[in-house]
Parts: C-alpha cells; sequence; structure tokens
C-alpha cells in the first residue's frame, strides 16, 4: 500500500509505504529455490534496506480505506489521509480451501514454493528422490504467476536426468486449463519439454483433496473434460512420495469492503480485485485511487513480468 501526498522526482514528493512484512521477498526466486538453483538467503532483505531515498516505511497492516474521505485506517488503528493511493498488497495464499493441504504441508512429503520456508524444504525433497511418484499442482485463475510450479518441476526433471534417475520417477502434473500457460507460441516449447521428460498430464483438472496419512492426492476434472483424470467420473486418487502445491488464492477481503472491488457479475476470478482501467491503472470510480500488481483487474497477467510494465504505466498517469 503505497500512499503519496504530495508533488517525486517527476515532480512527487512525499511518498509512504505502508507494509506489515519486517523482510521483504523476492517472489519470483522462490521457484528457483524450490527447484535447487537459488538459496533461500538470497530472496530475503530486511524491508527497510529496499525502501528508496525518500521514502517512509510504516511497518503496519491495512485495516480498511475510506475512499470518500481520502484515508486509510491502519491496523494499529491509525488513520493516515492521501491525495493519491496506489492499491498493491498482493494476493491472499488460501491454504485451507483445499481439504487436507495444510496437513499436508507439516509432513515431509508435500510443499510448495509460495512460501520461502516451504521453497526450501521442496528443494531437499526433490533433490532426495529415488524411484516413485512426484505430483505437482498448478493453481486455477486468480493466482499470482500460475505455472510457477513448471519452472521447478523441469529444474527437478534435469537434475533427475543428470544423475540417471529421471526413468525411475513417476512425474505428474496436474493442469487447470487444457495447455500449459495459454500462449500458443510459449505452450508449443512447453508441450515438447513434458513429452521430453516423460511427464504425465492432467488436464483441466483440480486438487480436490488431500489425504496426508495416506499420501494421496485426489485429482477432480469436469464432467465435460478430457483430461485422462476421470472425465466426471470418480475423482482420481494418485499415491505420492512428493507433492508440490500453487496454493488456491483470493483477493484480500478488506478490497471490497472498501469499495474497490469490480461489479459482483465480473467472472469469478476477478471477483474481489480492484476495479481499473487497465491503460492507465487509476480506479474507475475513484480519481485518487491507483491499482497494480495481483490486485488489479487488468488485461495482463499476474506475473513479475507485468509489474514491471504497470508501474511504469501508472507513474505516468
Amino acid at each position: 500500500m503505497t500512499l503519496l501526498d504530495g508533488p517525486l522526482n517527476a515532480g512527487v514528493e512525499g511518498v509512504t509505504v505502508v507494509g506489515p512484512r519486517e523482510h521483504h521477498i523476492y517472489q519470483p526466486l522462490l521457484s528457483h529455490v524450490a527447484g535447487g538453483t537459488a538459496k533461500a538467503s538470497q530472496a530475503t532483505r530486511p524491508q527497510a534496506d529496499v525502501m528508496p531515498d525518500r521514502v517512509t516505511l510504516l511497518r503496519d497492516a491495512v485495516a480498511s480505506v475510506e475512499s470518500e474521505t481520502s484515508s486509510v485506517v491502519l491496523a494499529s488503528g491509525r488513520r493516515v489521509g492521501y491525495e493519491h493511493l496506489i492499491v498493491c498488497p498482493g494476493i491472499e495464499q488460501d491454504w485451507d480451501s483445499t481439504p487436507g493441504m495444510r496437513a499436508a504441508l507439516s509432513t515431509p512429503s508435500a510443499a510448495s514454493s509460495y512460501e520461502i520456508g516451504l521453497a526450501d524444504k521442496t528443494s531437499r525433497l526433490l533433490r532426495d528422490l529415488r524411484g516413485c511418484t512426484a505430483v505437482f499442482v498448478q493453481a486455477p485463475e486468480p493466482a499470482s504467476f500460475a505455472g510457477a510450479v513448471q519452472k521447478l518441476m523441469y529444474l527437478a526433471c534435469e537434475y533427475w536426468r543428470s544423475r540417471g534417475l529421471l526413468d525411475s520417477i513417476r512425474d505428474v502434473l496436474v493442469l487447470p486449463d487444457a495447455s500449459p500457460l495459454g500462449i500458443p507460441e510459449i505452450d508449443e516449447e512447453l508441450e515438447r519439454r513434458i513429452a521430453d521428460y516423460g511427464i504425465e498430464v492432467r488436464r483441466e483438472s483440480r486438487l480436490s483433496d488431500v489425504l496426508p496419512e495416506a499420501k494421496t492426492a485426489v485429482i477432480s476434472a469436469p464432467a465435460d473434460s478430457d483430461s485422462g483424470a476421470g472425465s466426471g467420473s470418480e475423482p482420481e486418487r494418485i499415491p505420492y512420495d512428493a507433492l508440490i502445491v500453487e496454493p488456491l488464492q483470493r483477493a484480500p477481503e478488506w478490497i471490497a469492503e472498501a469499495g474497490l472491488a469490480g461489479a459482483s457479475s465480473r467472472e469469478d476470478s476477478e471477483r474481489g480485485f480492484v476495479e481499473v482501467d487497465p491503460r492507465t491503472l487509476q480506479h474507475r470510480r475513484f480519481a485518487n485511487v491507483w491499482a497494480l500488481g495481483d490486485v488489479a483487474v487488468s488485461r495482463s497477467q499476474r506475473s513479475g513480468g507485468a509489474l514491471r510494465k504497470q508501474t511504469k504505466t501508472l507513474a505516468e498517469n
């Protein structure tokens, strides 16, 4: 959450960043930590160390936004007024929506790249696999770069191949859609990689349940799907030795409570997110409110690559 309360370099001064974290985590690096090509220590720094000069950091969380009075209420009870408000809290990971997932993550056999501790766990888990089954689950939209799990999966496959282990490991990828990323040029190359590594794919499918004691992933598919995961019949149960998951994700609840979300008729994947003009990133109803990153409804995929473009657009406008 950023508050701009005056005319910085290009005419703006008095920038305040509101954020509760003591440490900044560079999220794009976590898939490389999970894939064994980076260290967890490389992905984190003290939050104060990444603040630009002349920017004030308030270590607090946003409780609510009062757009009509141009003010923000913080978790501490403090109220802060703003001239312009940039809403960028990211997206929330919903570990509890999939039954059994949180319990599974407390076992040695399940992990994720979406939290720094779990990413480090993922690296160790995949490195030590021998002659067993690894299941990788990609999250459906909305998600912060759904598909990051594929990065670490390909890194793991290359590692296993280099050590003569690939043929002894059953590798299963669960996709929410028919193709890996939905971008034809990229999908073509990814499909070649999937075939080359011998990865089994469950398309248009979801992780509907995890049975941690039985080390079993329950995979469901729509009734009209040809995913190979049952095609509408009984869910498929896949015993696993390693389960690597992207969690379901959602917008922070206070976005809708503050009246910043789009219309309820919008497609499910965009409900609860900040309604902006995708050309300018300005809120459609509040002229001094802006949004970027995972929380904004734009035409871009929720990813670091999109965010870099958005920051330039927002600054210019």
